[in-house]
């Protein structure tokens, strides 16, 4: 039977806590805080994160199809999914499709890669969800949304969680909506979102579900859905009138990372999974125009894969406050910075970043056949022993490294001071001349040890560059 293989999320290091927003517009101060995604992350980066983590343990090369959800695409017109791809060092021939449009996305996404493994016409899809939403300033969403993201593999060898059951329900209604030319999220008022959307069609929806799937409420050991605040959340009248209870709730995470959009049911799915034990019995839920439920059941594949990958549990145990709410405008690009210089014209080289494709955006680099040394980026030449053409790539992306010297730029404008400059040897043999990105200044030494990360590196005439960026690692403190 098709179901999930893996999983893997991300969750942006920084974190705005709600009471600095209030004290920035004089408001209430709500509980916890929302995920902010760093000034040089997107939806791209963050899925980036999210597939790694999802495929840790797993050769790329089983990959064969990719879907990437998203309500705010770093390209209107032009394959996220393929720059994925490529950072994540998956195979050329590859299925990879873009979908969005809606907070449903997430959950279309992955039926139309249970769908596909079913059909037969791939055998490991990766659904990876990422949003990065921007609510008005001074507004409620400003505290309830999040950026974050998550990835599941589908397959049908393997399954840790078996989904058993889809029902899908669609009924055109705008609560929430953004224009192409919008630059914010809108809504409409509270009451008609919660009674005559929210509440109403997620009534029929599951309850249409549980008939389909003849399936009782006390058989579910986790219900799994979003809503846009933790308020309509906690007080989600269909819960009750659907015959759930209040102890089968999944924790929502509002008060740790906020509603992170389409990603945003996943998240939480690869929450529960890591809770869950075999012959559980998980019930998600997504809203939208309507919603999408699946009946999944975890089966004892579970225990194999629980270990070496971050999830959810590791990334919000290793998130700090942003300072002030001043940093978090700046990291969005709502207030102006002060002057930076444009690059020179040489960086907006399209056919140069082709050309090195490898080394920029997969981060490979070459091994020397004959001596095995390893340089970056991909060189003919070994400097060592000056054979030519004689290496095969290597992928250096998740490779042990540590900071060999490094210095902090103060002069320099960056959205998050100062500009931190690093030289990186990887273990085994490869130096890298990168910024570091996620880190305490006052924390850097040399010989620190670091991983590298996806970013964006600049934009120029209308060109996203991405490029890999040392952070230090993501793993709980002791």
């Amino acid at each position: 039977m098709a179901g999930i293989t893996s999983y893997g999320a991300y969750v942006p290091y920084y974190r705005l806590s709600r009471k600095e927003i209030a004290r920035a517009w004089d408001g209430y101060p709500g509980d916890g805080g929302r995920a902010v995604a760093n000034w040089d992350e997107d939806t791209i980066t963050m899925a980036v994160e999210a597939v790694i983590d999802c495929l840790r343990g797993f050769k790329r090369n089983i990959v064969d199809g990719l879907l990437f959800v998203t309500t705010t695409p770093a390209f209107m017109e032009k394959s996220s999914a393929a720059v994925i791809a490529k950072a994540t060092d998956l195979n050329n021939d590859l299925f990879a499709i873009d979908c969005g449009a809606s907070l449903r996305a997430g959950t279309s996404g992955l039926k139309l890669a249970l769908d596909m493994v079913k059909a037969g016409s791939q055998k490991n899809v990766v659904v990876a969800a990422a949003d990065c939403r921007l609510a008005p300033p001074n507004s409620a969403e400003e505290s309830d949304f999040g950026d974050g993201a998550a990835a599941l593999m589908v397959g049908d060898k393997n399954v840790i969680a078996e989904v058993d059951g889809i029902y899908s329900f669609t009924e055109e209604f705008t609560d929430r909506w953004r224009k192409a030319d919008d630059q914010f999220v809108k809504s409409w008022e509270e009451r008609f979102v919660n009674t005559q959307g929210y509440n109403r069609l997620l009534t029929e929806t599951v309850g249409n579900a549980l008939k389909a799937f003849k399936l009782k409420p006390e058989s579910v050991s986790k219900l799994i859905f979003p809503a846009h605040a933790k308020t309509p959340h906690t007080r989600a009248t269909w819960v009750k009138d659907c015959g759930f209870k209040p102890s089968q709730i999944q924790d929502p995470l509002f008060d740790e990372m906020g509603n992170t959009g389409c990603a945003f049911p996943l998240q939480l799915l690869v929450a529960a999974l890591e809770d869950s034990k075999a012959g559980d019995r998980i019930l998600l839920v997504s809203y939208a125009d309507g919603g999408d439920v699946f009946s999944i059941k975890v089966t004892p594949e579970i225990e194999k894969i629980k270990n070496g990958r971050r999830g959810m549990k590791d990334h919000l145990a290793t998130t700090v406050e942003l300072a002030n709410y001043g940093r978090y405008l700046l990291f969005r690009g709502l207030v102006s910075k002060e002057y930076e210089s444009p690059a020179p014209v040489a960086y907006a080289s399209l056919p140069r970043e082709w050309r090195e494709r490898s080394s920029i955006i997969s981060l490979h680099g070459s091994k020397c056949k004959k001596c095995g040394e390893v340089q970056f980026p991909v060189e003919r030449v070994c400097p060592k022993c000056l054979s030519k053409d004689e290496f095969t790539e290597v992928s250096l992306a998740q490779t042990p490294a540590k900071i060999y010297t490094y210095n902090l730029d103060y002069a320099t404008p960056t959205s998050d001071p100062p500009n931190s400059m690093c030289q990186v040897d990887f273990k085994g043999g490869g130096r890298i001349q990168c910024i570091m990105a996620d880190r305490d200044p006052n924390e850097m030494e040399i010989g620190m040890p670091v991983e590298m990360s996806f970013r964006r590196f600049h934009e120029e005439k209308g060109i996203i560059h991405y490029y890999w960026k040392a952070r230090p690692p993501r793993e709980p403190k002791k």
